[in-house]
């Protein structure tokens, strides 16, 4: 319930009360003892600070996540958070790290059987290694190594990662 009011509260430009709701949630099931729910809150709260552009306490928030849900054998919820720690390394241009994180996310997905989230992250490594790219190319002589992945498709990318 407090998930859907704070995103309502975000949605219409009030994002300091959708901060607030989500600390409350947080706060009261940290005091039940409620591992996942703590978990839900910290996650939601760290996808907020990604969108006010403060990537450091919205990757803390979801790391925190993270350890929750591992803690709670939650592997979804893990799973979730460590996408969304991959898209916060990304907007905070540590792309090797987002990478590695994406790739993480990708294969509890797979182990997971949820095809849809995993389908989901793929383009979220293209769009990494396109900003990488783009990043050396820039500032750099020698291009990534991941290069030739950039021609492939979504599929044709999952092939060459994890191939063998």
């Amino acid at each position: 319930m407090t998930a859907v009011l704070a995103e309502s509260l975000d949605l219409n430009g009030v994002r300091a009360s959708a901060i607030a709701v989500h600390e409350r949630a947080a706060g009261i099931a940290r005091l039940l003892g409620d591992r996942v729910a703590e978990s839900d809150a910290l996650f939601n709260l760290g996808e907020t600070y990604l969108r006010t552009d403060d990537y450091v306490t919205g990757m803390d928030l979801l790391d925190r996540a993270r350890i929750g849900y591992r803690t709670a054998s939650e592997a979804l919820g893990e799973a979730n958070a460590l996408c969304y720690l991959g898209l916060g390394r990304y907007l905070s241009a540590d792309y090797p790290a987002a990478i590695t994180i994406l790739e993480q996310a990708i294969e509890m997905y797979r182990e997971l059987g949820d095809r849809r989230r995993r389908d989901g992250a793929l383009p979220r490594i293209r769009d990494v290694i396109l900003a990488s790219t783009r990043a050396a190319a820039i500032t750099g002589p020698n291009p990534p190594a991941r290069v030739p992945e950039l021609i492939f498709a979504p599929a044709e990318v999952e092939r060459v990662l994890y191939s063998g």
